[in-house]
């Protein structure tokens, strides 16, 4: 890990957008809650629905080192083929909140992108209680208000999660969207369309919704889209996202194919809000990175913090870049130190996520077919 020139590290910020209806979110969910038009679940609700089973313990090779003594679970065999949907980000009840659970229960949270063509992102709330696995998907929207209600976030890649107090954070490359697990919906209808529909909620097949109530960019302050770029010098990317407790951060981390130099950045969050820390009282300021790295970590797909060692999944040191289906390593490094190797791991590892209670490490991958979430005792 090389750290940056602080004078670089000034130029990222996350602006809230102030185009468009955003400003209006709240509003809007507000609104549509107290027409009667959707009610509320909670996201243990979801997780014990038991819509879908999985299956205790790692069904397929990883590649972890045996004494980390690695543990975890895997999807439904629909999931695990993955033709529909892709999964990215991880989170938990770990995040949310410093006793590490939610009513008492441990809680994780994917992401997932649209694969083949689906359109939209989601997550999915799981309970993994050290017997069973069960969990349930959810679609996220956008409230527009008006007579449709809700939209589907379509176009865009959901990344990385972090579940923060109330709030559920997804990275979208230059973009950072803000959810309410507050405001989870249970959706009257299973049917394609998404939104409100003679009375009835539909949230293109899924049985519950969550909305949208703030959106960040990494752009322009205001609040365009405009692009990012992997590496830099300009714009920073979000690409994976964890949550370091213990500096009260949100770790942002960049995605460089087939070479390192991905930027590693940490912003301060604000306990109150659960949502990164402005830089103006009335919260519509921008939130300012305080640090940045760059990582050597080719393909670097996760980044999590403990506080004070980096964990970085990507590319094995040595291995081909073109060649498909390698397995990852997991990568260690304190800031400015040498990165060494931790562990092979599972095929394509995506987001990593640090558990401050039990001291674990979990991650997941993207492999159809080989699909895992995982953890391992990293014993730093």
């Amino acid at each position: 890990m090389v750290k940056e020139d602080q004078d670089q590290t000034r130029t990222y910020h996350l602006n809230i957008d102030r185009n468009r209806d955003y400003l209006d979110l709240g509003k809007a969910v507000t609104a549509l809650e107290n027409s009667g038009a959707v009610t509320t679940a909670s996201p243990l609700s979801v997780a014990q629905s038991a819509q879908h089973t999985g299956r205790k313990g790692l069904c397929h090779n990883t590649e972890l080192d045996g004494t980390l003594k690695w543990d975890g679970f895997c999807w439904d065999p629909k999931d695990d083929a993955g033709k529909d949907w892709t999964p990215q980000g991880l989170t938990g009840s770990h995040d949310a909140n410093r006793t590490g659970t939610i009513d008492g229960h441990h809680l994780y949270v994917a992401s997932w992108h649209g694969a083949g063509g689906n359109p939209g992102h989601r997550v999915t709330i799981a309970e993994s209680d050290g017997s069973t696995v069960t969990y349930g998907h959810v679609l996220l929207v956008r409230p527009t208000g008006g007579a449709q209600g809700f939209a589907p976030v379509d176009g865009r890649h959901a990344d990385g999660v972090v579940w923060y107090g109330s709030k559920l954070l997804v990275a979208n490359g230059n973009e950072l969207e803000v959810y309410d697990m507050r405001h989870l919906w249970k959706m009257d209808a299973r049917e394609e369309r998404v939104g409100m529909a003679d009375g009835k909620a539909s949230a293109r097949w899924h049985d519950w919704a969550l909305p949208m109530v703030a959106r960040y960019t990494t752009g322009p302050r205001d609040g365009a889209p405009g692009a990012c770029e992997p590496g830099g010098p300009g714009t920073i990317c979000l690409s994976s996202l964890s949550l370091d407790r213990a500096s009260n951060t949100l770790v942002s981390g960049e995605f460089t194919k087939h070479h390192g130099g991905g930027r590693v950045a940490r912003w301060p969050l604000d306990e109150a809000t659960a949502m990164p820390k402005s830089t103006t009282a009335d919260n519509v300021g921008p939130a300012q990175a305080s640090v940045s790295y760059v990582s050597p970590v080719s393909d670097m797909q996760g980044v999590a913090s403990d506080g004070s060692t980096f964990y970085m999944a990507g590319l094995c040191p040595g291995d081909d870049p073109e060649k498909d289906a390698q397995y990852s390593c997991l990568q260690y490094a304190e800031p400015g130190g040498e990165v060494r190797t931790l562990t092979k791991g599972p095929i394509y590892t995506q987001n990593l996520s640090w558990d401050p209670n039990a001291r674990r490490l979990w991650g997941l991958n993207e492999r159809p077919g080989k699909t895992v979430v995982f953890s391992i005792k990293t014993s730093r």
